[in-house]
């Protein structure tokens, strides 16, 4: 079961430091825009101790109907999969995004994989792979995939390394990593409001799914799931609260999980350095 993971209740923002909050605001300023912004610094500062509201949107992508396209690769970077001892690479990612702080090494060691971009020592770009269970922090919801499934948790560029096209490298690489092991689908997801992760994701063969409503008044939650489009699809939006532990009672296709059989092989044998190949 996931429970909720420390950074995600009220208190969270109050424990931000100056620094954290300043590379939060300049992360969302390049993401979302001024406007938006604003508002997200208001409602965090006045509103998240009583009440909030996210539209979260749910898209998937179909290994084997894309191929990917025959772009150049960005020069000067390498790309490699991530081993739980490649320590100097692990800090940077978790300096990046504090959501991962003091816990990529075990994610890297458990259910996920992830694939970083490299310019010298720097790590420019990455793509963390969630396989099994996986919780989604900005709605509040918890999901079990199947075997042949996984869940793209988290995709990001440092600023000045974008618009050189290190995200559609790394979702172009992650895609045949993912195939190599069986994986058949690849989920995401992302606020409505973030425009520019909607586009790349349409661009790079994802489809949209289903939007997850989430509010929440004090201690009272609601979760509310639209259809996007003509799709029927069931299975996608089949999440449950962090509170329902009714999913241990599904069944899936198979008992094994890529973490058990496919993680532990993407990037075998060896450390980051062994594994990463220009291409």
């Amino acid at each position: 079961m996931f429970g909720a993971p420390s950074g995600s209740g009220p208190g969270h923002f109050r424990g931000l430091t100056l620094g954290r909050l300043i590379r939060k605001l300049q992360r969302n300023w390049l993401d979302y825009g001024c406007w938006t912004t604003a508002k997200k610094s208001v409602a965090y500062t006045l509103l998240f101790p009583f009440c909030e509201r996210n539209l979260y949107r749910i898209y998937r992508a179909d290994l084997n109907r894309i191929r990917n396209a025959e772009t150049e690769s960005p020069t000067g970077f390498e790309f490699g999969l991530l081993r739980p001892d490649d320590d100097r690479y692990i800090r940077q990612i978790e300096s990046q995004a504090e959501g991962l702080a003091g816990r990529l090494k075990a994610k890297l060691e458990g259910n996920g994989a992830c694939l970083a971009a490299l310019y010298g020592d720097k790590v420019a770009g990455f793509n963390l792979i969630a396989f099994g269970e996986v919780f989604i922090p900005l709605v509040h919801l918890k999901r079990r995939f199947r075997a042949e499934d996984a869940w793209s948790e988290h995709l990001a560029v440092r600023n000045e390394f974008r618009r050189q096209g290190i995200a559609s490298a790394l979702r172009y690489r992650i895609f045949e990593e993912l195939r190599e092991i069986g994986v058949k689908k690849l989920y995401g997801g992302t606020l409505r409001s973030n425009q520019p992760a909607l586009d790349l994701a349409r661009k790079l063969g994802f489809v949209d799914l289903a939007d997850v409503t989430y509010s929440r008044v004090f201690n009272r939650r609601k979760w509310q799931y639209h259809r996007v489009g003509r799709l029927v699809l069931p299975y996608a939006i089949s999440f449950s609260s962090e509170h329902d532990t009714a999913w241990k009672e599904r069944k899936f296709l198979t008992g094994s999980i890529p973490s058990v059989h496919g993680a532990a092989n993407l990037g075998n044998p060896g450390s980051m350095e062994k594994t990463l190949k220009p291409r």
